[in-house]
């Protein structure tokens, strides 16, 4: 706005008590938290969130790990580039939700790797087990804390427990 020579520039911050800000946004709707203009709230998410459809609803984009033949990737929902997270070429792997690992036959190693939305270096990847032959496919059991395979050679399914104490092999043919 200009007054003969006179420029004026006015910026205006209005601070709500925080009884009043945390009302405002639950009465917007908001799952988390807002910024308000002229009495108008938008609801906005903490870091590593994104607003829904709704734009009221705060949600962790999901992740997708893809297992390549020379790395582990992943793409996450709203971003459509595929980043390489573990250069290792891997025929099976899983991810463990809870400890945030993803476990991995690698090396001839059945490997577990940090992941929490990204690969969490610098924490050297340690080993489970070493299974009796190549691996083609692994699941883990979050409630008993095992991780089973299947052994290629062997055509028979294998089980650790993910700290490597005790592997247990042979059980049940496939």
């Amino acid at each position: 706005m200009k007054f003969g020579s006179v420029t004026v520039l006015v910026l205006c911050a209005i601070a709500l008590s925080p009884i009043t800000a945390e009302s405002v946004c639950k009465d917007a709707g908001c799952s988390h938290s807002c910024i308000t203009a002229v009495d108008i709230p938008t609801c906005t998410c903490p870091e590593g969130m994104v607003l829904g459809e709704d734009s009221k609803t705060c949600t962790v984009p999901v992740t997708i790990l893809m297992g390549m033949h020379r790395e582990i990737s992943a793409v996450t929902e709203g971003e459509g580039e595929v980043r390489s997270l573990v250069p290792i070429g891997t025929t099976a792997f899983d991810f463990h939700y809870n400890n945030k690992e993803i476990i991995a036959f690698a090396d001839n190693n059945i490997m577990r790797y940090s992941f929490a939305g990204e690969l969490t270096m610098p924490k050297q990847p340690s080993a489970i087990a070493t299974p009796t032959s190549r691996v083609s496919s692994l699941a883990v059991d979050w409630i008993h804390q095992d991780v089973y395979w299947i052994s290629r050679q062997r055509s028979a399914i294998e089980a650790s427990s993910l700290s490597g104490n005790s592997v247990r092999g042979g059980g049940v043919a496939v």
